[in-house]
C-alpha cells in the first residue's frame, strides 16, 4: 500500500531508510582579496571605463564596447596547484575589462582535459586520507591514537603488500582497511612505504623551476588517482552541480562551469596551439566575409559563420598562452584592425611589443596580482 501511494520508508527516528549520496564536497572558493592586487595594469585607452564598479561598462554617450573573443591555451598557460576556478576568473575578469565577452574558447588535448585538479586532490585526498578524518570518503574508522605508527609523507606509488596493487602512499591505508580488513591496515601501510622501491617512490615534477623543465610533466596525473565520488559542486560563483556517478572531476568539468567552451586537440605535441591558432583563423575569416557569431543569445558557438554583425563594431581578441606559434595569427589580427591583448606564459609569445595593444604575465594574473 504504501508504496502504491508513493510513501518513503521510514527508520525507527523518522529519517529516510536510504542513506544520501556519499562523496566530496567541493565548496565554492573565496574570491582572492584585493590586498593581494598591487601590479598596476595600465589598460588601452579604448577600453571602457569602469562605472559604479562594474568593469566593462560602456560610459555615458561613448562608443559601444568591443566584442571579445578569449583563446586560451590550457596546455602552456596552466593552473597547476591553483584553484582553477579562480584563475579562470581572473581571465574572464580581464576579457570583461575588455569589453563585452561574446567567445571563450579553452583548448587541451584530452589527457589535459582528464587532469584532475592539483589543488582538489591535496585539498580534499591527501590531508583526509593523511589524519584519517573520513570527509573525502565518510569511510574512515577515525584518526590516529597516540602511540600508533604514522605514515611517511610519501607522494609516490606504492604496492599493496598483500595483492600487488600500486596505490597512492595516501590511499593504501584506505585500501587495506576495505578490501583487506582482517589485517592490522596501519603497520601493513607504513612496512610498505618503507620497503618500496626508489622508482615507485619518486614523484614527477609538480611545479617551480624543477617542473617547468618538462613542458606538460605537472599536466598528468601520473601517481594520483583522483578524487573519488563527487557529491557536490560548487562553481566560483556558488552555483551548484551535482556530477552524475562515476564521473571524475577533471580540468575540462571546471572550465566548463566556470563559463568556458572546451575544445579536444589532437593528442599530439604542441596540439592545443595549432587548434588554437585554427581557431583564431577561422574567427578572421568570418570577419573578412563581413559575418561572426552573434554577441547576444550566442549558445556555444559551434561555428563563427553565423549571424552577421556590422563591420563597425570594434573586436578585441584576447590571447592567453605560452605558445611561440602565435605570430602569424597576431599579425592576422592586426591587418584586420583586431586589437589584441596577450597574456604570456613564457618568453617569446610576442616578437615585439608593438605587435599588441597590451602585454601581461600570465603568472601575476593567475595569481590575482593585477589591479584590472
Amino acid at each position: 500500500m504504501s508504496r502504491g501511494l508513493g510513501h518513503t520508508k521510514r527508520s525507527a527516528d523518522g529519517q529516510p531508510a536510504k542513506a544520501s549520496r556519499r562523496g566530496v564536497v567541493i565548496a565554492q572558493p573565496q574570491p582572492l582579496p584585493d590586498a593581494r592586487r598591487t601590479v598596476a595594469c595600465h589598460m588601452p585607452s579604448w577600453a571602457p571605463a569602469v562605472t559604479d564598479g562594474a568593469p566593462g561598462s560602456g560610459g555615458n554617450g561613448a562608443s559601444p564596447p568591443a566584442l571579445v573573443h578569449v583563446f586560451w591555451d590550457v596546455e602552456s598557460a596552466h593552473p597547476r596547484d591553483r584553484d582553477p576556478r579562480l584563475v579562470a576568473v581572473e581571465v574572464l575578469r580581464l576579457a570583461r575589462r575588455l569589453g563585452r565577452v561574446v567567445g571563450s574558447y579553452v583548448y587541451g588535448t584530452r589527457q589535459a582535459w582528464a587532469w584532475v585538479p592539483t589543488y582538489f586532490v591535496s585539498t580534499y585526498v591527501q590531508d583526509t586520507d593523511n589524519n584519517g578524518d573520513g570527509s573525502a570518503d565518510n569511510d574512515s574508522s577515525g584518526g590516529g591514537a597516540a602511540g600508533v605508527a604514522t605514515l611517511p609523507p610519501t607522494p609516490g606509488r606504492v604496492r599493496c603488500p598483500l595483492c600487488g596493487k600500486l596505490l597512492t602512499a595516501a590511499r593504501l591505508e584506505q585500501h587495506l582497511r576495505t578490501l583487506h580488513h582482517d589485517n592490522t591496515t596501519r603497520s601493513l601501510a607504513v612496512a610498505a612505504i618503507t620497503n618500496g622501491t626508489q622508482q615507485e617512490l619518486d614523484e614527477p615534477p609538480q611545479g617551480g623551476a624543477a617542473g617547468m623543465a618538462e613542458r606538460g610533466s605537472f599536466k598528468k596525473n601520473l601517481y594520483r588517482t583522483g578524487l573519488g565520488a563527487v557529491r557536490e559542486y560548487y562553481s566560483s560563483g556558488g552555483e551548484l552541480f551535482r556530477p552524475p556517478s562515476g564521473h571524475q572531476l577533471g580540468l575540462k568539468y571546471v572550465l566548463q562551469r566556470e563559463g568556458f567552451e572546451p575544445r579536444v586537440a589532437q593528442n599530439a605535441v604542441d596540439a592545443s596551439d595549432r587548434a588554437l591558432n585554427g581557431g583564431i583563423d577561422r574567427l578572421l575569416a568570418a570577419l573578412r566575409a563581413g559575418t561572426a557569431r552573434a554577441a547576444a543569445g550566442a549558445s556555444g558557438g559551434r561555428d563563427f559563420l553565423s549571424t552577421p554583425l556590422p563591420a563597425e563594431l570594434p573586436y578585441t581578441l584576447l590571447l592567453v598562452s605560452g605558445s611561440r606559434r602565435h605570430a602569424a595569427a597576431l599579425t592576422g589580427c592586426r591587418r584586420l584592425g583586431v586589437r589584441t591583448v596577450v597574456v604570456a606564459a613564457g618568453p617569446g609569445v610576442v616578437e615585439e611589443l608593438g605587435q599588441v595593444d597590451l602585454l601581461l604575465d600570465w603568472e601575476l594574473l593567475a595569481g590575482g596580482a593585477y589591479r584590472i
